[in-house]
């Protein structure tokens, strides 16, 4: 079964000859390999002329074209089943045509898989990826879930679907080829190193970040239009920097505006089953959890806050397991029809709680007011006009404060969720 593996080298000529012995050594032997010299200026041409094994194509541009329109050349010519990509400064360990051939054979339902990289050059150690299908979606919202040298990729649904690297894509083209890819089947990664990437200082991650962020961002802005998730110029400048690292040091505005997106995003996905709802959820919390251990600029109350959520959080499950729940904590202290201040990831469980319970959420209060739960209404603390049973406050911190503000603006029991829990 033949297979085509496509490169792209420029002023390669120190690696180009590694990386062309490293595919004549595979333990697969039906391949073409398609490399395009992007009018080099040193001998790249020289060395990898030098081989003259008919399965090597080689094509010498005459003027730069840049890898993303190089890539689509390859793609035209390719007579393989799938192709798979290396770049010329990497290595292909021996097994790995075998190995990757033999997933995708076994494994029709997905369309592109890569593996894990071993570094070395500048630095020697072994890079992992996500595995599943589930989890390689949703991380999709962030980065790209594969690394492009050990991509494999189903030529059929390329043809089929008319996919092709967007030129319009000079930096971070993969992410965006993921995006197209993900939409027609599943993304798989085998847990082992396949590819030897050569770390060293020319390489695009180092030499062209801020035009890759942007391309990269693109995507990003690709995968919220897919999911149906519109974001205002604020907040989706904010959300791009976290997407990036989640780790920054964000202010409470800021804060609070990723978490409004984030439920945005969770309430969107139950409309499109883009993602399968628990593994987002699960996801977007581990993804906030380590945003908020990581950041050196929290203060102790921060840290604090984060430390009594996961407790109360772990506490909540525990009282479940029992047959214990908030309804019936509720339903004894006489509260039919609440309020739930705040909508995070608290107010999330609580809201899918109290879904097939006997008490009535008449509205959500947090100061990014969006309607994100189907018909229940969400009112900014300024527009409380109705009065129930008891407001459950799910925030961790800043209860007396937000008691104090809530005090003024409604005659209802005011509550926190953290002793509701801890009192079960």
């Amino acid at each position: 079964m033949l297979v085509s593996i496509i490169t792209s080298v420029y002023n390669c000529q120190d690696y180009a000859g590694e990386m062309l012995e490293s595919i004549l050594n595979q333990t697969y032997q039906d391949w073409e390999c398609i490399i395009i010299d992007d009018a080099s200026t040193d001998h790249t041409w020289n060395v990898i002329k030098q081989y003259n094994d008919k399965r090597i194509i080689t094509i010498h541009n005459k003027q730069n074209e840049g890898l993303t329109r190089n890539l689509n050349k390859g793609i035209a010519l390719a007579k393989g089943k799938y192709l798979i990509r290396i770049d010329g400064d990497d290595k292909a360990f021996p097994t790995r045509l075998e190995k990757q051939v033999d997933f995708m054979e076994n494994h029709p339902e997905v369309v592109v898989s890569g593996s894990y990289m071993q570094n070395f050059g500048q630095r020697y150690d072994t890079v992992k990826a996500v595995l599943d299908n589930d989890r390689l979606r949703v991380h999709m919202l962030f980065n790209s879930v594969m690394y492009h040298p050990t991509f494999i990729i189903r030529r059929e649904i390329l043809n089929q679907y008319d996919i092709c690297y967007d030129e319009d894509f000079r930096f971070a083209q993969d992410y965006n080829l993921l995006y197209q890819l993900m939409q027609h089947g599943e993304l798989a990664n085998i847990p082992e190193p396949l590819v030897k990437r050569r770390v060293h200082g020319d390489q695009i991650g180092m030499t062209r970040y801020e035009q890759q962020r942007k391309c990269a961002d693109n995507t990003r802005k690709l995968m919220l239009k897919l999911l149906g998730t519109a974001l205002t110029e604020q907040e989706e400048m904010i959300w791009l920097k976290w997407c990036v690292d989640c780790t920054f040091g964000c202010t409470d505005d800021e804060r609070e505006t990723i978490q409004a997106v984030l439920n945005r995003i969770m309430y969107a996905n139950r409309k499109t089953g883009l993602f399968k709802q628990d593994i987002l959820e699960k996801s977007l919390r581990e993804r906030i959890h380590r945003s908020s251990s990581i950041r050196k600029e929290d203060t102790i109350k921060e840290k604090d806050k984060y430390q009594r959520l996961f407790q109360m959080m772990n506490q909540w499950v525990r009282v479940k397991q029992e047959g214990k729940n908030v309804a019936e904590y509720l339903a004894r202290k006489g509260y039919k029809k609440i309020a739930v201040y705040g909508m995070g990831c608290a107010g999330e469980t609580l809201f899918h709680e109290l879904l097939s319970q006997d008490i009535e959420i008449a509205y959500f209060i947090d100061r990014n007011a969006e309607n994100l739960h189907s018909d229940i209404p969400v009112v900014a603390p300024d527009n409380i006009t109705e009065t129930v049973d008891s407001v459950i406050v799910t925030a961790i911190t800043f209860y007396d404060e937000i008691k104090a503000v809530l005090r003024d603006k409604t005659e209802s029991p005011i509550v926190s969720l953290e002793e509701i829990v801890f009192d079960l």
